[in-house]
């Protein structure tokens, strides 16, 4: 009689073959990477408890460094599988603000072997797995194997030179860096200016909006809201699908402001993520667009408004709303824009502003970012804040006028 030792954990309609090394969904296989099941069972026999980012990196990847990003995202791609809304949800994973993650679902863990007698399976509670039944299971395994070992060894020494050319690009693959930039000792200040702008990146994958917001420098904070970054993170993966990856990192120094783009992976395109840190190492400037866009120049305090076609153009849509010329302005919208907002619209929403905040003064502040300007207006009772976006061809493709709280 042949005996076949199997090992499951089981939760919530799912079944983990730790044999196999499948998951499973009421009997049928659910399609996973070998790195997403390595983590949800790190997670899974520690059920209940909280395991810290560094532990998962180090079981997960143990050989390969890595960024938290990576982690981050197959969480989400787990949180997808195992059917959370939106990827986001805590269903199962719960995340731990500034820790790691703790599996919430109720688990039982399951020993048998099937044969040509009665099933033999037993229950045991997940959390009373210990290091000893990890040890005990994993010497079991390795006498099963034994008898393979011949083998295995044939196998080994046929492919340890596929594994070996491999194996570099297997690391660029996860750490979305080349090989070499495991490496490199970067200067203390660049690293730490880099690392400042990869926790960015990854409270917008957490969608972690108000954390991301409160690091804003003043300025910012008045002209950007977390309901704005929001939106244009949806937007983001609207277009793009997920994050995957970071591909490359660069920063610089201009104009006293530390500068650092990261290009990203995303699933059908790729974006460039550049934030800016002023010298209390807050956020000045933040954009995120297609990797072929031009990037931003920091704003010089000494550059004439007229000499920047963005800001003159912004100022044209001042005054012509200022003049009620609302058919002028839809004449600067793209043909996209234009479809959704009518000269009509423009001028109900202009004319309730003047309603509440009085006669129009004059322009306080205009800085430019990227393709997009803010301007900040006076009026007698208070202040208008006007966002204005343009396309590649300098056309309107976004319009936002609002009092200022």
């Amino acid at each position: 009689m042949s005996l076949h030792p199997q090992h499951f954990y089981r939760f919530d309609g799912f079944t983990i073959d730790t044999e196999q090394r499948v998951l499973l969904r009421s009997g049928s296989r659910v399609q996973l990477t070998p790195k997403a099941l390595d983590i949800l069972l790190a997670l899974i026999q520690r059920s209940g408890e909280v395991v810290d980012k560094e532990t998962l990196m180090k079981e997960v990847w143990p050989d390969t460094f890595v960024e938290d990003i990576n982690l981050a995202y197959n969480i989400h791609v787990l949180r997808k599988v195992l059917g959370a809304k939106n990827g986001s949800r805590d269903e199962y994973i719960e995340t731990i603000p500034k820790r790691g993650y703790r599996f919430i679902q109720s688990v039982s863990e399951t020993n048998g072997h099937s044969n040509d007698g009665p099933d033999l399976t037993e229950a045991i509670p997940a959390r009373a797995v210990n290091g000893r039944d990890r040890v005990s299971r994993g010497l079991s395994s390795y006498q099963k194997r034994l008898g393979l070992v011949t083998l295995l060894m044939l196998i080994v020494v046929t492919m340890v030179l596929i594994v070996f050319g491999y194996s570099n690009r297997l690391k660029r693959i996860e750490t979305g860096h080349a090989v070499e930039s495991a490496f490199v000792s970067l200067p203390a200040e660049t690293a730490e200016v880099e690392s400042r702008a990869k926790k960015i990146l990854q409270l917008l994958i957490d969608e972690r909006f108000a954390d991301l917001t409160a690091t804003f420098d003043r300025n910012l904070s008045r002209n950007l809201t977390p309901r704005q970054v929001r939106q244009v993170w949806h937007e983001t993966k609207r277009l793009a699908g997920v994050f995957k990856k970071i591909l490359d990192v660069t920063s610089t120094k201009e104009q006293g402001l530390d500068v650092v783009d990261l290009r990203c992976q995303f699933e059908a395109a790729r974006f460039v993520l550049r934030v800016m840190f002023n010298a209390k190492a807050e956020i000045s400037g933040i954009w995120l667009l297609p990797a072929n866009s031009t990037p931003p120049e920091p704003s010089s305090p000494g550059t004439a408004d007229g000499a920047d076609e963005l800001k003159r153009l912004t100022q044209e849509v001042v005054d012509k709303l200022v003049s009620q010329d609302f058919e002028g302005i839809t004449t600067g919208f793209s043909s996209s824009l234009r479809s959704k907002i009518s000269a009509q619209q423009i001028q109900r929403e202009w004319r309730s502003i003047v309603a509440q905040a009085g006669p129009f003064k004059r322009v306080a502040d205009i800085l430019r970012d990227y393709d997009l300007v803010n301007a900040r207006l006076q009026f007698k009772r208070g202040f208008v804040n006007m966002r204005v976006e343009f396309d590649a061809q300098k056309n309107i493709s976004a319009l936002f006028v609002q009092l200022s709280n």
